[in-house]
């Protein structure tokens, strides 16, 4: 399913960067899954903000990574998620951001 499938991709890119070094890459090694994803996933259709997205992510990660790093984490784990959904539905993406800039463009005027 869509979940499960940007989970993996999330996961893909996160498997990249701890490759590369990155530490809070490693340290959310076996963390992303469906779960942890979907809350963020299901609300991007309905405006949610990069804010929204890592509280609801950090709700998810509680308990499975060091309060000390559920911000630093959630705020990763939230850009990637974007980035994946951008990658998957670039055409979408570009409509909802078209449409997103003309109502503030109206709203404004």
């Amino acid at each position: 399913d869509l979940y499960s499938g940007v989970a993996s991709l999330v996961d893909k890119l996160r498997s990249r960067d701890a490759e590369n070094g990155d530490e809070l890459a490693k340290l959310l090694e076996g963390k992303v899954h469906r779960k942890v994803v979907k809350q963020t996933v299901m609300t991007v259709v309905y405006g949610v903000t990069w804010v929204g997205g890592r509280l609801q992510i950090e709700r998810q990660l509680k308990g499975t990574v060091p309060d000390e790093y559920l911000f630093k984490a959630s705020s990763y784990l939230v850009n990637l998620v974007f980035s994946s959904l951008s990658e998957m539905f670039s055409n979408a993406r570009d409509i909802q951001d078209w449409l997103t800039s003309s109502a503030r463009m109206i709203a404004l005027s």
